[in-house]
């Protein structure tokens, strides 16, 4: 005998609240024990409603157009092309060519450092030295310079008194030949100023450079009174005297300068 199950209290009480067919299938959940009823009576149970799965919407990826090669590139791309004669040809040359300039250029670095530097220091130590060499002769030229100045105004202090003392010989010859005039001794007068024409003559520049004119006057008055010593000794004695007279003055104006 079978036994029945118990009532489900979620079921209609009566056949009026019991909903249709179909919506009894659609919305009505069964009650474990149902289910376990329909299986043992060989009812299949109507299979439960699954609910649509809501996929995300995906967004296509933008579909990048391939960028046309530049010429450069087309033109690298065939001149050292690997699957050509012409490009393995170029790829060794271009090899042998880098090679050859990494080579100069390494040749030229040793030539730099090993030649052209050493030589360039050694070109400025030079002119460094040449400089200073420059400035010490600039210095050296102008202590000459100063020194010349010194000399020549020493030198024309030595004139200067070499003149002054021909002036005073000649002024003491004077002198001599007057007194031997005053003592009638003509012969001692003429070689007294024989001598005085001889520093007459060494004179004759510095007192030309002091005074044209008295050198003149004195060279004069120095050859009257010679030859008036024995023709005209009293003229001679005026002579004498004016000439002593010239030379005291010649003498003051060469101890002024």
């Amino acid at each position: 005998m079978t036994e029945i199950p118990p009532v489900d209290p979620a079921l209609p009480a009566s056949p009026e609240d019991m909903p249709a067919e179909g919506q009894l299938l659609e919305s009505t959940p069964l009650a474990d024990g149902t289910e376990a009823l329909l299986e043992t009576s060989g009812v299949e149970a109507p299979p439960a409603e699954i609910p649509p799965i809501e996929t995300p919407a995906v967004e296509a990826a933008p579909v990048e157009v391939p960028k046309k090669p530049s010429w450069i590139s087309r033109l690298g791309r065939w001149w050292f092309n690997p699957e050509t004669r012409f490009g393995r040809f170029n790829r060794v040359a271009l090899r042998v060519l880098t090679f050859a300039v990494v080579l100069f250029a390494a040749g030229a670095m040793l030539v730099y450092f090993w030649l052209y530097r050493p030589t360039q220091q050694a070109w400025q130590a030079s002119q460094e030295k040449l400089a200073s060499t420059s400035q010490e002769l600039a210095g050296v030229e102008s202590e000459l310079a100063n020194l010349k100045v010194d000399y020549e105004k020493a030198a024309g202090e030595v004139d200067s008194l070499r003149a002054r003392y021909q002036v005073m010989g000649m002024l003491s010859l004077v002198n001599d030949a007057r007194a031997a005039l005053l003592s009638k001794d003509a012969a001692a007068a003429q070689t007294a100023l024989a001598e005085a024409k001889k520093l007459l003559v060494e004179a004759r520049p510095a007192l030309e450079k002091l005074d044209k004119d008295n050198a003149a006057q004195i060279e004069l008055r120095l050859s009257l009174s010679e030859s008036e010593l024995i023709s005209d000794p009293e003229t001679a004695l005026k002579d004498l005297e004016i000439l002593a007279n010239g030379l005291t003055l010649t003498e003051k104006a060469l101890a002024v300068e």
